[in-house]
Protein backbone atom coordinates (compact mmCIF):
# COMPACT_ATOMS: atom_id res chain seq x y z
CA UNK A 1 0.00 0.00 0.00
CA UNK A 2 1.30 3.45 -0.94
CA UNK A 3 2.05 5.75 2.01
CA UNK A 4 -0.19 8.81 2.24
CA UNK A 5 1.44 12.20 1.79
CA UNK A 6 0.47 15.45 3.46
CA UNK A 7 0.91 19.16 2.86
CA UNK A 8 1.92 21.57 5.63
CA UNK A 9 -0.01 24.84 5.58
CA UNK A 10 0.34 27.76 8.00
CA UNK A 11 -2.59 27.57 10.44
CA UNK A 12 -2.81 31.35 10.44
CA UNK A 13 -3.71 31.26 6.73
CA UNK A 14 -6.63 28.94 7.37
CA UNK A 15 -8.02 31.30 10.02
CA UNK A 16 -7.18 34.57 8.25
CA UNK A 17 -10.35 36.37 7.05
CA UNK A 18 -8.19 38.46 4.68
CA UNK A 19 -7.69 35.37 2.49
CA UNK A 20 -10.51 34.11 0.30
CA UNK A 21 -10.98 30.58 -1.01
CA UNK A 22 -8.92 31.22 -4.15
CA UNK A 23 -6.04 32.59 -2.07
CA UNK A 24 -6.11 29.51 0.14
CA UNK A 25 -6.16 27.13 -2.83
CA UNK A 26 -3.17 28.91 -4.38
CA UNK A 27 -1.30 28.76 -1.06
CA UNK A 28 -2.17 25.06 -0.76
CA UNK A 29 -0.79 24.43 -4.24
CA UNK A 30 2.46 26.24 -3.39
CA UNK A 31 2.75 24.44 -0.05
CA UNK A 32 2.22 21.12 -1.80
CA UNK A 33 5.45 21.60 -3.76
CA UNK A 34 7.46 23.39 -1.05
CA UNK A 35 10.54 21.56 0.24
CA UNK A 36 10.05 20.52 3.88
CA UNK A 37 13.19 22.30 5.10
CA UNK A 38 13.74 25.23 2.74
CA UNK A 39 10.01 25.84 2.06
CA UNK A 40 11.02 26.76 -1.53
CA UNK A 41 9.54 25.45 -4.76
CA UNK A 42 9.40 26.23 -8.48
CA UNK A 43 6.04 25.15 -9.95
CA UNK A 44 5.02 26.75 -13.21
CA UNK A 45 2.08 29.15 -13.33
CA UNK A 46 0.20 26.55 -15.37
CA UNK A 47 0.75 23.96 -12.63
CA UNK A 48 -0.41 26.38 -9.94
CA UNK A 49 -3.53 27.25 -11.97
CA UNK A 50 -4.33 23.57 -12.49
CA UNK A 51 -3.74 22.51 -8.87
CA UNK A 52 -5.53 25.54 -7.37
CA UNK A 53 -8.33 25.32 -9.98
CA UNK A 54 -8.07 28.99 -10.89
CA UNK A 55 -7.38 31.00 -14.04
CA UNK A 56 -4.34 33.18 -14.74
CA UNK A 57 -5.96 36.45 -13.57
CA UNK A 58 -7.14 34.88 -10.33
CA UNK A 59 -3.72 33.31 -9.79
CA UNK A 60 -2.01 36.68 -10.25
CA UNK A 61 -4.41 38.36 -7.80
CA UNK A 62 -4.00 35.61 -5.20
CA UNK A 63 -0.21 35.64 -5.50
CA UNK A 64 -0.24 39.40 -4.92
CA UNK A 65 -2.47 38.95 -1.86
CA UNK A 66 -0.26 36.20 -0.44
CA UNK A 67 2.86 38.35 -0.88
CA UNK A 68 1.18 41.41 0.63
CA UNK A 69 0.03 39.45 3.69
CA UNK A 70 3.52 37.87 4.07
CA UNK A 71 2.58 34.26 3.42
CA UNK A 72 4.98 33.86 0.48
CA UNK A 73 7.93 35.49 -1.25
CA UNK A 74 8.35 35.31 -5.02
CA UNK A 75 11.64 35.63 -6.86
CA UNK A 76 12.14 35.55 -10.61
CA UNK A 77 14.62 33.01 -11.95
CA UNK A 78 16.64 33.10 -15.18
CA UNK A 79 19.05 30.79 -16.94
CA UNK A 80 21.20 32.15 -19.76
CA UNK A 81 18.80 35.09 -20.07
CA UNK A 82 15.74 32.86 -20.41
CA UNK A 83 12.91 33.22 -17.89
CA UNK A 84 12.32 30.16 -15.74
CA UNK A 85 9.46 29.46 -13.36
CA UNK A 86 9.45 31.69 -10.28
CA UNK A 87 10.84 30.56 -6.95
CA UNK A 88 8.16 30.59 -4.28
CA UNK A 89 9.10 30.54 -0.60
CA UNK A 90 6.47 29.87 2.03
CA UNK A 91 7.11 32.21 4.95
CA UNK A 92 7.11 30.18 8.12
CA UNK A 93 7.27 31.99 11.43
CA UNK A 94 5.76 31.48 14.82
CA UNK A 95 3.24 34.09 13.69
CA UNK A 96 2.09 32.16 10.61
CA UNK A 97 2.13 28.69 12.19
CA UNK A 98 0.00 29.45 15.26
Amino acid sequence: MKQATFTKVPNKAIDDPALNGNDLRVLLAICRYAHNKTRKCHPSRATLCRKARVGNKTLAKSLETLVNWHYINIESRYSNGAKLSNEYTVIVSTDTMS
